[in-house]
């Protein structure tokens, strides 16, 4: 337990570290004016609300169903289940998010496993004849990930995409992303819930 804790602190920290390096990266690129920032979300109930907000319209686009509160959140937050960086205008307002977890393979050592990536829809690239900002936040958040990876010495970063979102699949393979559908194993889960699979002994 108490060496989760401190891999937990030492990601957390490491996440504000690096956000803000790029986000400093970010503003020379632009001239030196800043016009979005990276900002790792803190194990506190007002992330957790913004956090609940933006994981709601999140799972419209996702066509699924929001069930974690904004408390339970930040009970989840708190005991170091997954980290968060949000990506904000200037000001403040919320552009987009990613979620991150490190996980283990006893083949391959630890992982970076990038839970969820969002960009709001009036921010995105698509949007930018249209009113938006765009300019690759995405990529911004995709950065953040694989350097936070290197940081905390993983062998790789994984992800899921929808196999229906051919938009997501394009940008993840413009990023040089692999699509191991291919591959032999397959993900599987406990159909039924976990209390009958507890039970069969």
């Amino acid at each position: 337990m108490g060496t989760r804790e401190r891999t937990d602190a030492r990601a957390h920290a490491a996440a504000v570290r690096i956000a803000a390096e790029l986000n400093a990266r970010d503003a020379q690129a632009n001239g030196g004016a800043e016009r979005r920032r990276l900002r790792a979300a803190e194990a506190s109930a007002a992330d957790a609300a913004v956090l609940h907000a933006l994981l709601t319209e999140f799972a419209v686009f996702e066509q699924d169903e929001m069930k974690r509160t904004a408390e339970e959140l930040h009970g989840d937050m708190a005991a170091g289940w997954f980290g968060c960086v949000f990506l904000e205008t200037p000001d403040g307002t919320p552009m987009g998010f990613t979620c991150y977890s490190i996980k283990y393979s006893t083949f391959h050592g630890p992982s970076l496993y990038m839970i969820d990536l969002f960009v709001r829809e009036q921010f995105r690239s698509s949007q930018r004849g249209e009113g938006g900002s765009g300019g690759g936040h995405g990529k911004l958040l995709m950065q953040f990930n694989a350097t936070l990876a290197l940081d905390q010495d993983c062998a790789r970063l994984d992800w899921h995409v929808d196999s229906w979102n051919d938009k997501g699949k394009a940008f993840y393979l413009a990023q040089g992303g692999v699509d191991t559908t291919q591959e032999s194993w397959r993900i599987w889960r406990t159909g039924g819930g976990l209390k009958r699979f507890a039970a069969k002994m």
